[in-house]
């Protein structure tokens, strides 16, 4: 039962080496198990428990013990109990207890629970919470772990963002023009389609050269956060011709639908086939601390609202 437990949780049964097997060959009887799990017999008294929890806890190989008892043989409930908490004490390797029945095994549990040794039922119990103490001990080493080929010197350079923020917070805005997050992303070194900013036609004919055609062009500007939404993106443009064309075509029409807007250029950027449109946002929140948005995005993301915090 114990075993199957073991599997059914992803864990691993450890392997008894040849000096542990030589160990206890030295005080078990001849017919026993010789394989994990240690079957030390029915008549087993409390010095067989006790020998081969010893033989066992100095052993590499084993990370924690299970110690089932079942009222059959020698070995009387408590006494056993109180010899296993003297082992446990050391805190040598983790040892859980599964004393099994109820009237006859009840005292030994409660001395278990006064001397917090845990103790359960039955095995299936005990080794879930095993299971749980190692995962959570492994996530933990995890979590502080630093990887050795993540150099701190080579920590992408933040000063100059830091400065730009305050800029921005400066002159009261709260969203990045596209320019400002290619820094970001460059700084952290995320891919992206290449993209330069163009403050008038010639420019942008140069930067779609750069880039290579085809090509979109987006409305630079602190005061228009959704261009789509007033012609300020125009996808697919396939020549210089073109461009010049579309390039006059969206500052009008800018300018028709936003006049106070400050428009800074036109970002032209490569287009890229796209499978899947996606949302990622994140804050610190006051109560939860670290919140992260993730969902669907493109031009519908506001209307669907499918995302996940």
């Amino acid at each position: 039962m114990a075993t199957d437990s073991v599997i059914d949780n992803e864990g691993e049964m450890a392997e008894l080496s040849e000096d542990l097997k030589l160990a206890l060959e030295k005080f078990l009887p001849p017919y026993w198990s010789r394989g994990n799990p240690i079957d030390i017999l029915g008549d087993a008294d409390a010095e067989r428990y006790v020998k081969t929890i010893k033989a066992c806890i100095s052993n590499p190989n084993i990370d924690g013990i299970i110690v089932i008892f079942t009222p059959q043989g020698a070995a009387q409930s408590t006494d056993l109990a109180e010899k296993v908490i003297k082992i446990a004490e050391r805190k040598l390797r983790p040892i859980l207890t599964v004393w099994m029945g109820e009237k006859e095994v009840e005292e030994a549990r409660r001395l278990f629970y006064t001397n917090d040794v845990p103790t359960f039922s039955t095995p299936e119990k005990a080794v879930r919470t095993y299971m749980c103490m190692y995962k959570h001990k492994r996530n933990l080493e995890l979590l502080y772990e630093t990887p050795e080929e993540l150099p701190v010197d080579l920590s992408p350079p933040r000063s100059h963002l830091k400065l730009m923020i305050r800029k921005v917070v400066g002159e009261g805005r709260t969203v990045l023009t596209q320019e400002e997050v290619d820094k970001f992303l460059d700084a952290y070194r995320i891919p992206r389609a290449e993209g330069h900013l163009a403050r008038n036609v010639n420019e942008a004919v140069m930067a779609a050269s750069r880039v290579g055609y085809p090509v979109v062009l987006k409305v630079v500007s602190p005061d228009i956060i959704h261009k789509i939404d007033i012609g300020g993106v125009i996808t697919g443009v396939s020549s210089g011709d073109i461009l010049k064309k579309e390039y006059q075509n969206l500052i009008e029409s800018i300018r028709k639908a936003a006049p106070h807007a400050k428009i800074h250029g036109v970002y032209v950027q490569k287009m890229k086939k796209i499978d899947y449109e996606l949302i990622l946002g994140a804050r610190k929140d006051r109560v939860f601390w670290a919140v992260i948005l993730f969902g669907q995005g493109g031009t519908s993301v506001e209307f669907f609202r499918d995302f996940l915090v």
